[in-house]
């Protein structure tokens, strides 16, 4: 992974570009999209934000 990146160089004031690598994200993996699972898993997670949305597992204090 790299980012374009834009400085100015400071004795001169010209604009320059340079591509800097990023080290950190090399092993970087996106997350799943719901159209990437089947309809099962789908259908779960569903369910779970009805449970998780329902008023019994609202904490008032």
């Amino acid at each position: 992974l790299t980012a374009s990146r834009e400085a100015v160089e400071e004795l001169s004031g010209e604009r320059f570009m340079y591509d800097e690598i990023l080290y950190a994200n090399q092993e970087f993996k996106p997350d799943l999209q719901p159209n990437d699972v089947d309809r099962h898993v789908r259908a779960l997670g569903d369910i779970c934000l009805v449970f998780l949305n329902t008023n019994e597992f609202v904490y008032v204090y």
